[in-house]
This record gives structure tokens, C-alpha cells and sequence, in this order.
């Protein structure tokens, strides 16, 4: 089975009572298991840890497997980047398309052809 990497558990401030809310990324398991990189954090001030974790992770990263971009752009860097090494520069993103209320599936390959 296919798994999605959620880059980064991520939360949004509700309108209606100011607390932070999960993110609902259920659509996303239409593509495959659900699995998060980066714990919810504003900042990762000591990386490299976590970028060892992602590591471990992403190591059988595959073509089944899908990347969700969400949360802080350096970790979304370093999930993308790690990704596309394990996979001969290879990558599948889900990006959300709120036409149509679903994701779309991106092939990536940052080697070409």
C-alpha cells in the first residue's frame, strides 16, 4: 500500500472560538496510508534531529508514495528533497484544489525526462 507523507501535522486558528484545530487532510488517505515527518511546531531551531527522523522515515520512499506539503517551508524543503534522494529524483505531491475540493496528484522529477 502506498503511503502519504504529511510533511508537518498542521493546525488553523478557528474562526469561531480562536483555539488551533487540526487540519482535516482526510482526503488524502484516498491515496494511500497517512504518515507525519515533522511534529506541529512554529520552528525547527535544532534541524538536524528531525531531519534524521524524516530520514528513517522517507529511506523506501517509492513511486506508490506520495508527499503532502504542509506546514513550514524548510520542512517541506527537506521532506521534498529527501524524498526525491531515495527515489532517483522522483516525487508524487498531493496538492489541494479548492474547486474541486480534493487533491490532485503531482508527478515531480528533479533529474528530468
Amino acid at each position: 500500500m502506498a503511503t502519504v507523507f504529511v510533511v508537518q501535522e498542521a493546525t488553523r486558528r478557528d474562526e469561531a472560538t480562536g483555539q488551533f484545530v487540526p487540519v482535516d487532510i482526510s482526503p488524502a488517505a484516498e491515496y494511500g496510508d497517512i504518515e507525519i515527518l515533522f511534529p506541529n511546531s512554529r520552528a525547527l531551531l535544532t534541524p538536524w534531529p528531525h531531519i534524521e527522523a524524516a530520514r528513517r522515515k522517507l529511506c523506501h520512499f517509492s513511486d506508490d508514495d506520495y508527499l503532502l506539503p504542509i506546514g513550514d517551508m524548510v520542512n517541506i524543503m527537506v521532506a521534498g528533497a529527501l524524498a526525491a534522494e531515495f527515489n532517483r529524483g522522483r516525487l508524487k505531491v498531493l496538492r489541494w484544489d479548492g474547486r474541486i475540493n480534493r487533491y490532485i496528484p503531482l508527478v515531480l522529477n528533479i533529474k528530468g525526462a
